[in-house]
């Protein structure tokens, strides 16, 4: 199990955007199973270790940091541009 913390920044966009309903279920599923199939969590940049994006819907994002060991911080929320 993970430990996650929504950052101020990320819930405002989140309502901003109106996805805070998804964000709240993605952020379930990355506590309970990072793994899971509908998070597509990836390395922001192939290279870090630290920085990752996950699914919010299929036009949004999160944007995650690793702050420990098993903690993590979604710090933004963005836009997915094709």
């Amino acid at each position: 199990m993970v430990n996650v913390e929504i950052t101020d920044d990320a819930e405002n966009k989140a309502k901003t955007y109106q996805v805070t309903k998804q964000l709240d279920k993605q952020v379930k599923f990355l506590t309970d199973n990072p793994k899971h199939p509908s998070l597509k969590l990836q390395p922001l940049v192939e290279s870090s270790k630290k920085i990752w994006k996950f699914r919010v819907t299929k036009h949004y994002w999160g944007l995650v940091i690793k702050v420990g060991p098993a903690n993590l911080q979604v710090y933004d929320i963005i836009k997915h541009l094709k």
